[in-house]
């Protein structure tokens, strides 16, 4: 049976009410997708990227790969004339970006973990351009935004990719020039496909069975079932 439209209405604030007073968050929000992309899984447990972040073992295996490679250095060569040979590019603007400090609030170590964490755990990775405005055009900062909070969209006119940030009720919509996108294992060419999401069945278990564990040893390891006996 088909809902009236004033029901339908009323309906719609009433969740959409709920949902910003228990989540801080409209139906519309962005995240609220992101959030229920993975759907149900076998063991009944909801998996997003913060639930996940709560097992051990996905919290630990995100935090090592992302530090050790963080701590790489990432360092811009300049090849000679012939080929033959590379030279660091020290007075290059990029190789303090690169190598020092891609921002002002982030090291070089932060920011690159940062990013590689994005993209363990949401398949993407995603930082804002920033261009000098005075005298040559030169990129002087990067920026970490969320893939949670991100769409991407290809312009029906020009075939370029066009990016959507939603960031505390305020919109940002970005060209291809302004955004550094670091894909995974991709299908459609725009978005990677978020490792959590495709393993939600094995992480929803394992989060299932900690629960179960835990209200054990909540209960003092004391069964709440008995078997009697006639005798």
């Amino acid at each position: 049976m088909k809902m009236p439209a004033p029901f339908r209405g009323l309906l719609y604030k009433a969740a959409n009410a709920m949902a910003l007073t228990v989540t801080g968050v409209s139906l519309t929000d962005l995240r609220l997708g992101a959030f229920m992309a993975g759907g149900p899984t076998h063991s009944g447990k909801l998996v997003s990227v913060n639930t996940a972040m709560q097992l051990d073992t996905v919290w630990a295996c995100t935090r090592l790969i992302s530090d050790t490679i963080g701590a790489m250095p990432l360092k811009l060569y300049q090849r000679s004339p012939d080929g033959t040979s590379s030279t660091l590019a020290r007075d290059h603007p990029l190789y303090r970006i690169l190598c020092r400090s891609p921002n002002t609030d982030m090291s070089a170590i932060e920011f690159w973990s940062s990013m590689v964490a994005c993209l363990m755990l949401w398949g993407n990775a995603f930082a804002q351009v920033i261009w000098s405005d005075i005298g040559v055009k030169r990129v002087v900062a990067l920026y970490p935004l969320r893939p949670d909070r991100m769409t991407v969209n290809r312009d029906d006119t020009t075939g370029e990719l066009i990016y959507t940030y939603t960031y505390q009720g305020q919109k940002l919509t970005l060209e291809e020039s302004n955004i550094l996108h670091i894909k995974g294992y991709c299908l459609d060419g725009m978005m990677g496909m978020s490792p959590i999401s495709a393993g939600r069945q094995q992480i929803g278990s394992a989060m299932a069975a900690e629960e179960t564990a835990a209200r054990m040893f909540a209960n003092g390891m004391l069964s709440q079932t008995y078997i009697k006996s006639p005798n």
